[in-house]
C-alpha cells in the first residue's frame, strides 16, 4: 500500500505496522488485506465519512 501525503508518500508493506496521519490518500491493490486497529467510536466516524463519500463520488 502506498499512502500519500501533501508533502511525501509512505510505502506500507506485508507485516508492517503503521499509522495514517490525517491528510492521507492511500493507494491500495485490488485484492490487498489489511487488519485495522481503531477505537471504536472513532472507527465508526471514519466508516460513516468514507461510506457517505462513496456515495457522493
Amino acid at each position: 500500500m502506498v499512502v500519500h501525503y501533501e508533502d511525501h508518500d509512505d510505502v506500507i508493506e506485508a507485516r508492517d505496522a503503521y499509522y495514517l496521519a490525517p491528510g492521507h490518500v492511500p493507494e491500495i491493490e485490488c485484492g490487498t488485506e489489511f487488519v485495522t486497529f481503531s477505537p471504536a467510536e472513532e472507527l465508526r466516524a471514519t466508516d460513516a465519512a468514507i461510506t457517505a463519500a462513496l456515495q457522493a463520488g
